[in-house]
């Protein structure tokens, strides 16, 4: 059990107090936080917040008069909105998105009877916020229109940064839940005690159920990881950019209401965390550098990109960190793997100057490569061309940089053994962060043959000595998606190398990217996997050449 300064949470999300405390949670940041407001001056009143508008918006005024709101079609306007983040659900395409057959008609009316719940609540807590727009990408977007989703989808960035707040319905597993109903009485209610001396009272302590422990120090009760990092929101691959590029959040959970802005974390039974020190993973610690890139705003204005706050050796470490949460979520069509993260992409870009490479960054590609598929996670190829082999985005499933990070030697110490001579992506449509046609990356480095056992334990050797009838383990090997076959040879790429040995008995070991020959073109390669060869002399009389992985 934990001890909290929180009070009781009612059950009604919906009431007139909590309506009052998330309005004074916004003015209260866009009045008194400059590190929220993207390099803008404080601002003295909500009403004066003026951003630019999206192209379409949900229009409210009248929601709670006739009943319906229309969608509303911006010329370059400046003004103030609330955008929704959310669950679709599984039902595919539904009746209610607006497409080139529907678009005349919602800019019209739409009956808010024929919304979802969560679009209804999120229509009413923008008119309770005194807001007269609200964005909401099924409504915004005509979803049946290739070039309009590419066009919205790579401004995506922009919508969530420039809006008010992001209305997030994290409890919600799809559209029909809703993020008002009210709530039962569950396992967090706390057990009141009451505090006095004498016949003097001086207050109440509740005591709360500690239902997670491994943030004790931000979140005593654990109840923002509960409703906010477990929750089905979270589980969704295009949340990611919506939450971590919007200034303010506030987090419909299950149990209760959460607020997250750069400064500082509330929840609704009046518990405050500011947002300080170093958190505790990649998707937090690049929301931190984001805000201290903020807070140092004035003094990177002068700096060269390359002399950066933000182009430090751990910012590639946060990018592979947030791709390792990214890439464990969840995508309804996974050709939107790469537009999901574009509006990230390009705020990364924006702010490094650092060249963005279907998912990789220019700087550290020894890094950026060594990806690799583990043993116990499933993965597969899409169907349709979606990125080069050599990016986590051309496979379906999760991603893991743990042999490039997760070590005792620091990542900007693991030494490159590549020069990259250059590299091209080739971009589809509209956005230049989102979906691929074609990539390559040329380089130099020490290519060599090996042989390769699928069946576990995976391995990479040298097949049997004639002589001696043994063969030599050299290191282990993990697919990029699951092949049943052994004894196939392919080509070792040495990638990196660990500066030191990690104790006298363990060889220094040498990262790789396994290599499979393409057909008719010399020295142009594909990736099937990655791994680690332990034998330290292994490449020595290796001679450098020139490769192409496409």
């Amino acid at each position: 059990y934990g001890v909290s300064v929180e009070g009781v949470v009612g059950q009604d999300p919906a009431s007139e107090a909590n309506f009052a405390m998330l309005t004074q949670w916004i003015e209260e940041c866009v009045t008194t936080h400059p590190e929220c407001g993207l390099g803008s001056p404080l601002l003295t009143t909500v009403q004066c917040f003026k951003r630019p508008l999206p192209r379409r918006l949900i229009d409210v005024s009248c929601s709670q008069t006739s009943r319906s709101v229309f969608v509303w079609e911006t010329v370059g306007q400046l003004g103030s909105y609330v955008a929704l983040s959310h669950c679709w659900g599984s039902s595919g395409s539904p009746r209610w998105t607006t497409t080139l057959k529907t678009i005349e008609d919602r800019k019209k009316s739409i009956e808010l009877a024929i919304l979802p719940k969560t679009y209804q609540d999120a229509v009413k807590i923008t008119w309770k916020l005194g807001q007269r727009y609200l964005w909401v990408d099924s409504l915004c977007t005509i979803q049946d229109s290739a070039e309009d989703w590419q066009r919205e989808s790579a401004n995506m960035g922009h919508i969530y940064e420039n809006s008010l707040v992001t209305i997030c319905a994290s409890g919600a597993e799809n559209s029909h839940v809703g993020c008002l109903a009210p709530r039962k009485r569950g396992p967090f209610h706390p057990v009141i005690l009451e505090q006095q001396l004498g016949k003097e009272k001086l207050g109440r302590i509740y005591i709360y159920r500690q239902v997670y422990t491994h943030q004790v120090g931000r979140d005593p009760t654990g109840l923002f990881y509960a409703n906010v990092e477990q929750c089905p929101l979270a589980s969704r691959a295009w949340t990611i950019q919506e939450r971590m590029l919007s200034p303010r959040n506030v987090h419909y959970g299950k149990e209760q209401i959460f607020w997250e802005c750069t400064r500082q974390r509330a929840g609704e039974g009046g518990a405050r965390f500011v947002q300080v020190g170093n958190w505790t993973n990649g998707l937090q610690s690049m929301y931190q550098l984001s805000v201290a890139e903020r807070v140092e705003q004035e003094i990177l204005k002068s700096a060269k990109p390359s002399q950066g706050y933000l182009t430090s050796a751990r910012w590639f470490i946060y990018w592979y960190q947030i791709i390792e949460f990214y890439t464990a979520r969840k995508l309804s069509r996974p050709s939107d793997k790469l537009p999901a993260l574009s509006g990230l992409a390009l705020e990364t870009q924006r702010r490094t100057g650092d060249q963005y490479l279907a998912g990789l960054r220019a700087t550290c590609l020894h890094h950026g490569l060594a990806w690799r598929v583990e043993t116990d996670s499933v993965s597969s190829r899409p169907q349709s061309y979606r990125a080069p082999s050599w990016s986590w985005a051309a496979i379906d499933g999760p991603a893991s940089y743990n042999a490039a990070f997760k070590t005792t030697v620091a990542a900007e110490d693991i030494l490159p053994a590549i020069d990259i001579l250059g590299a091209h992506v080739e971009t589809a449509g509209f956005d230049g962060f989102g979906e691929v046609a074609a990539g390559w990356i040329q380089l130099k480095g020490k290519l060599k043959p090996a042989h390769f056992k699928r069946s576990a334990p995976k391995t990479i050797y040298e097949p049997r000595d004639p002589e001696t009838d043994s063969e030599e383990v050299l290191g282990d090997y993990y697919d990029d998606i699951k092949q049943l076959w052994d004894s196939e040879i392919l080509y070792c790429l040495q990638l990196s190398i660990f500066p030191f040995t990690e104790g006298p008995s363990i060889p220094t070991p040498h990262t790789v990217l396994v290599l499979q020959p393409t057909f008719g073109v010399v020295r142009q390669y594909r990736r099937v996997g990655a791994g680690t060869i332990h034998k330290t002399d292994w490449f020595d009389e290796c001679p450098r050449t020139t490769i192409t992985i496409i």
